[in-house]
């Protein structure tokens, strides 16, 4: 299939190897008690839902929504998700603001000893739960799991992750790729579908998209039979489409190529973009590909490779209101320097019409979330490493048409901590001062408000060992 094919082959870079001055955010809000916030929803009010992430005690974590209000970011409301049991773990990995201004929350909440596919909807006033809803797979073995969500043009609720499938076999993972759908107004469940790969191993739905038909695209991994194989099975990328009023297959496609998928959305056409890392003779290449829509063929793919021999991935792809497609991830030169990249790719062909990589003046910059500007400009987040300050959260303003920079957001913590990273070593004394701490912020997700502003969602670094503390803020639409 790889032959079969466009390869988009690479060409010359475009990059910039950023000083930054930071710019002041129009606000910041550090959620106490959190160590970590994303995934986030914006309201049409611009009130903005973020997960936030908090330690427990035996090494445990918690979750919890809150709302904070679009004016200045006072927090309005606060609301803890938990299971039975003692033990905590628990996460929330994708979050979906309703029409009516309600918040729907999918993720793995450990319940009695268990991961547990998990959602609810929270009432946007005052965070009351509307439904609670946990759906289990055939048995309880290892882990469930939502990893996105999705509403439909009424308002149901399209969650896709993993369930734990029938499998026996005592060398094989259990979980199967799931695509359940809730009603909105009481989480019943409506319909669902899993699949399980010929290798019957581990399988997961990790992306999810709508057409404007309300049928279901869901993308994610798969384990398939390979003879060849020393282990007997190789990982795919596995996209399939089903209808919305049942769940019923109407095709799947396996990308031979790909083997990991974070992300999937649909063109104004209907067609299935989907961001990948590929499967190459020599690492990872940052990858996007294009399946009809009608029957989930293969109609192009687009590779960046900054570096043959390295990894190298696009994590989130969308449509531009031009018809053009947006990529953001990251891709590394022969030093083994990322740089946060940025691709248009013409919607047609997949031809590149331009790219944009952007370093700090350290030397290294990885994408991970993209949005697309009420002008139709794209939006980039993501981290690059600055001297003296080490990792900063970014986030940069693309002119659609041909990539420029129009601004660029850095965001610092606090930290005086003595070191960017952690190096691995031999010896002790080779790793620096005993406990010294590592400056560290991250940005998890990104997403665009009613007044065009960017709203960011990550972790900071504060103090001399670089304790990290969940941080949500907004950027001005305007320079």
């Amino acid at each position: 299939m790889k032959s079969a094919v466009p390869c988009l082959l690479p060409l010359a870079l475009v990059g910039i190897l950023i000083g930054f001055v930071p710019v002041q955010a129009a606000w910041r809000v550090r959620v106490p008690g959190s160590s970590t916030a994303g995934p986030l929803a914006v309201d049409s009010g611009g009130d903005v839902f973020a997960a936030v992430g908090f330690p427990q005690p035996h090494h445990g974590i918690g979750v919890a929504i809150v709302n904070l209000a679009a004016e200045d970011g006072v927090q309005r409301w606060r609301r803890r998700l938990r299971g039975a049991g003692l033990e905590r773990s628990d996460f929330v990995y994708a979050l979906q603001a309703t029409a009516t201004g309600d918040v729907v929350a999918g993720g793995s909440i450990e319940n009695e000893g268990y991961a547990t596919f998990f959602l609810t909807r929270l009432s946007g006033r005052d965070g009351r739960p509307q439904w609670r809803r946990i759906i289990h797979g055939l048995q309880r073995r290892s882990e469930e799991s939502v990893s996105a969500l999705a509403l439909d043009a009424v308002g149901d609720i399209i969650a896709a992750g993993g369930l734990e499938g029938g499998t026996t076999n005592p060398y094989r993972a259990t979980e199967d790729f799931a695509v359940v759908k809730l009603a909105h107004d009481t989480g019943v469940e409506r319909w669902r579908f899993t699949f399980d790969g010929s290798a019957d191993d581990f399988d997961y739905a990790t992306g999810i998209a709508v057409d404007a038909a309300g049928d279901v695209i869901a993308a994610g991994v798969s384990n398939v039979t390979d003879s060849t194989n020393s282990l007997g099975y190789r990982r795919v990328v596995t996209v399939i489409k089903l209808t919305s009023a049942d769940g019923h297959l109407l095709w799947h496609q396996d990308i031979d190529a790909a083997v990991n998928t974070y992300s999937v959305a649909v063109d104004g056409n209907g067609d299935a973009l989907i961001a990948v890392d590929t499967a190459e003779p020599n690492g990872n290449d940052f990858g996007v590909f294009k399946l009809a829509g009608t029957n989930g063929h293969i109609l192009w793919s687009a590779r960046e490779s900054g570096s043959d021999g390295h990894w190298q991935e696009a994590f989130q792809v969308t449509a531009l209101p031009s018809g053009d497609v947006a990529a953001v991830g990251f891709t590394t030169d022969a030093r083994d320097a990322p740089s946060l990249t940025t691709v248009v790719l013409d919607n047609a062909t997949g031809a590149e019409r331009w790219r944009r990589l952007l370093q700090g003046n350290d030397g290294y910059g990885v994408g991970r979330a993209l949005a697309v500007s009420p002008q139709g400009d794209v939006l980039v987040g993501g981290q690059l490493r600055n001297r003296g300050t080490c990792y900063d959260i970014a986030v940069a303003k693309l002119a659609a048409s041909t990539g420029d920079v129009l601004t660029l957001h850095r965001m610092d913590g606090r930290s005086t901590a003595s070191q960017c990273d952690r190096p691995e070593c031999d010896a002790p004394r080779s790793c620096g001062p005993p406990r010294a701490g590592i400056d560290r912020d991250d940005l998890t997700a990104l997403a665009i408000d009613h007044r065009g502003r960017a709203v960011v969602a990550g972790a900071l670094s504060d103090g001399p060992r670089g304790q990290q503390h969940g941080v949500v803020a907004t950027f001005p639409a305007k320079p």
